[in-house]
Parts: structure tokens; sequence; C-alpha cells
């Protein structure tokens, strides 16, 4: 029986060993899993402080460009209501521009009321039998850019 009890005794020796290295191993693996772990949650935190840090910037950037196109609308308005600082010239240009776009109009307009007073001056040259005098014709030309 000593025989067995000296098996026995090397077998929880044995077993003891076993189980010393399979609490190193997991105290290792655990170890490793929390370095792991701290290196993903650290990774991830410096991955949202970046991220937030470029959506800030971004967001910066935007308020800028739109503080500028309010600045410019602000301008654009003042000029088009005739406000305080109004560059005049703009609105001439404007209204020049669409007189422009709009300029067959006007000039048909233009043309059929010196077509109807040429053609009332010659009613009128018939009826009395003058001639128009010759301010009457600088004025008329001025005018209508044509003859009397």
């Amino acid at each position: 029986m000593t025989q067995i009890s000296e098996i026995q005794a090397e077998f929880v020796k044995a077993l003891e060993h076993i189980n010393t290295a399979n609490q190193a191993g997991i105290s290792d693996i655990e170890n490793a899993r929390a370095a792991e772990r701290e290196k993903a949650q650290e990774s991830l935190k410096e991955g949202i402080s970046t991220a937030t840090d470029n959506a800030q910037a971004d967001l910066e950037a935007f308020e800028a460009v739109k503080a500028e196109r309010e600045e410019e609308i602000d301008a654009l308005y003042d000029n088009i209501k005739g406000g305080e600082g109004t560059d005049l010239s703009y609105n001439f240009a404007a209204t020049r521009a669409r007189i422009e776009s709009e300029g067959t109009e006007v000039n048909d307009a233009i043309e059929a009321a010196g077509n109807h007073a040429t053609d009332h001056l010659g009613s009128v040259v018939e009826t009395y039998g003058e001639e128009p005098s010759a301010d009457f014709e600088a004025a008329f030309n001025d005018v209508f850019g044509g003859e009397a």
C-alpha cells in the first residue's frame, strides 16, 4: 500500500502542478484580455475625441461660411431696399439690367410712340399746312431718335 500511497501522492502533486499552471494560464489570459480591452477602450476614446474635434471644426467652418453669406445677403438686401449704406450703383445696375432684359418691349413702346407722334404731326401739317419749327424738330429727335 505504500506504493499506492506514493503514486497517489505523486498524482496529487501532478494535479497541483497542473492546477497551478492552469491558474497561471487563466491569469495570463485574463491579464491579456484586460490589456486588450484597455487598448480597445483607449483607441475608442481617441477615435471619439478625434471625431468630436473634426465635427467641431466642421461646425465652426460652417458657421463662418453661414455668417459670411448672411453678411452678403444683408448687403444685397440693403442695396435692394435702399437702406443705410446703399450702393446706388448696384440699384442702377440692377435696374438697367432689368430694362435691358425687357429692352425689346421698351424699344417697341418708344417706337410706337414715335410713330404715333409722327403720324399726328403729319396730320397737323396736312391740316394747318405748316412744317414744324426747328426747335420742335430738335426736341422730337432727342426724344424719339428720329426725324419729325
